[in-house]
């Protein structure tokens, strides 16, 4: 849930028509995208880092932009390196594993790259 309200909010969707697409309070996908905002140099750094170590080549550059699209574009390359070296997984399957459930947490402790 938390991944396709990312995904839409990229896009340009409204909190309040991502609430209404996922059957959510609105209140519930505010405060996802404000902490997707906040920590998203954070998650972009997190799952890039992991894109490089699955697959260096796919890690180059930093994502476009700033915010959840960069949050949205780092995920989706870490998850097409985890495909390519691991096989198919969602993205957002990856997304959840390689942050210990805690996407948008700041108290739980992520995997780190080795």
């Amino acid at each position: 849930m938390i991944g396709r309200a990312l995904v839409l909010a990229a896009a340009g969707v409204d909190h309040r028509r991502i609430a209404e697409e996922l059957g959510l309070p609105e209140s519930t996908v505010r405060g996802w995208l404000r902490r997707a905002r906040l920590l998203a140099q954070r998650i972009c750094e997190h799952f890039v880092g992991w894109a490089f170590e699955l697959d260096p080549a796919l890690a180059v550059g930093r994502p476009e932009g700033d915010g959840i699209g960069a949050v949205v574009e780092a995920i989706g390359r870490c998850g097409r390196a985890a495909v390519l070296s691991l096989g198919a997984r969602s993205p957002w399957q990856i997304a959840s594993s390689l942050s210990g459930g805690g996407l948008l947490c700041t108290s739980v402790p992520w995997i780190r790259p080795p």
